[in-house]
């Protein structure tokens, strides 16, 4: 038994199925999903080794101790043992059924080139006879029929009862009129990316996060809209799920204004790189330097950049010979007498509380 992760569908969805079939990689595969028969691609391969013990709900016993040695006393008799059945495999569930052969290729080619876009262009025509507020952006027809989708986007919630009737009526399945946003139309139609990759939401991307300007700001990008919206005409997704990495590299640099310490003295930061981790240093003669962050030191440099905004650590008092000698000999009253005032202020009280005692008594 193995375990395929594979993506399928328009919106490229990717979820585990169990198999019982040799797949890699790459693979056309049949495969039921929650929404019918689809045809799908093997993205990865999980082996899994199940024993038939370990199917039935026992533990294997190759490495199992050994039970502990017991007297000869007499033992009850032990029940009969009832014969095991093996457990049935259900015919439910997410499951590859098989390999996609020659003939399901042929017909998954039929249904994207040929019934698909005269879909389209039925659900369209009917949408402007029903005056339905809506613009239809894909259609998709399932492998094994058992549903049509159509994917629309509309500015509020649409009644589209009777444009469903229609369809219905033409195409005798099962209907299903999905909403979508922006973001979702450019992942069901777009391609490549300005970057020259394929889009990510296409790719990896499973679900999308909201995208703030400020995550632009961080990463110093440009904030001109044309160069940092993507296909759907938002903020690209790769400034949100990049923004943990320029901020760790970002804790590596002296903010602006810092004074730090270079090979030929000492400078004010006044802008830096945070993918080249390289900083511009206007020195004090006036010379502007680009620097290298291992060839700079400042206060705060070794604990980052919280430590930075702090200001330096204090530093510790400092020790002479007989608090040494002291600490190396092991806890004393040489110890205690040399640890700090508060500790000598302490004695002093005691000693003027035993003195005032002594005058009570006197």
């Amino acid at each position: 038994m193995i375990e395929a992760t594979v993506r399928y569908g328009y919106m490229m969805n990717i979820g585990p199925f169990p198999s019982d079939l040799p797949l890699r990689g790459g693979d056309k595969v049949i495969a039921r999903t929650d929404r019918g028969t689809e045809l799908g691609e093997v993205v990865t391969v999980f082996e899994q080794v199940v024993s038939s013990n370990e199917a039935e709900g026992e533990l294997p016993t190759q490495n199992a101790p050994e039970p502990p040695a017991q007297e000869n006393t007499p033992q009850p008799a032990a029940p009969p043992a009832k014969p095991r059945q093996a457990p049935q495999r259900t015919s439910y569930g997410p499951r590859i059924l098989r390999k996609a052969t020659k003939e399901d290729l042929a017909k998954a080619h039929n249904i994207s080139e040929s019934m698909e876009p005269a879909q389209f262009k039925f659900c369209q025509q009917k949408v402007r006879e029903l005056e339905v507020p809506m613009r239809l952006a894909a259609v998709e027809h399932l492998f094994g029929g058992e549903k049509v989708i159509f994917y629309f986007l509309a500015e509020s919630r649409v009644d589209f009862r009777a444009l469903v009737r229609e369809l219905a009526r033409e195409y005798r399945t099962r209907i299903e009129m999905k909403q979508i946003g922006a973001r979702d139309e450019a992942k069901l139609l777009g391609d490549y990316e300005h970057c020259g990759r394929e889009l990510c939401c296409r790719t990896f991307i499973r679900a999308l996060e909201p995208v703030t300007i400020k995550m632009a700001k961080s990463q110093k990008a440009t904030l001109d809209p044309a160069k940092i919206s993507g296909a759907c005409g938002r903020l690209m997704c790769c400034l949100r799920f990049e923004n943990p990495i320029y901020q760790q590299l970002k804790s590596q640099l002296p903010r602006k204004g810092k004074r730090v310490k270079t090979p030929k003295g000492e400078g004010e930061v006044i802008n830096y790189d945070i993918i080249a981790q390289t900083v511009l240093v206007e020195e004090s003669s006036g010379e502007k330097v680009t620097y290298k962050v291992e060839e700079l030191s400042w206060d705060g440099a070794k604990t980052g950049h919280l430590r930075d905004k702090e200001g330096p650590a204090p530093e510790p008092p400092p020790r002479d010979a007989n608090s040494t000698g002291a600490q190396q000999k092991g806890p004393g009253k040489a110890e205690r007498r040399d640890t700090n005032a508060t500790g000598g202020n302490r004695r002093d009280h005691g000693d003027r509380r035993q003195t005032r005692k002594g005058d009570t008594r006197v």
